[in-house]
């Protein structure tokens, strides 16, 4: 992969699977943020860390808007 391409991981609740890898030493580059507000209110958040050689990883998570 190029130095700047970012493999994102998609998961399902994006405080738990932070919560989950910092308990096994990951560090977070930034906590979870909205990065986004769709216009059907879907939002979509990420949260970067680091692999082993400092290439960056995110976390990513769509949540749907609440009725």
């Amino acid at each position: 992969l190029p130095a700047d391409s970012i493999i994102y991981f998609k998961v399902d609740d994006i405080h738990s699977a932070q919560k989950a890898l910092k308990g096994k030493g990951v560090k977070f580059i930034n906590a979870p943020h909205m990065i986004h507000k769709h216009d059907d209110g879907t939002e979509e958040w990420m949260a970067f860390f680091s692999d082993l050689d400092d290439r960056p990883l995110g976390l990513m998570c769509n949540k749907k808007a609440e009725p």
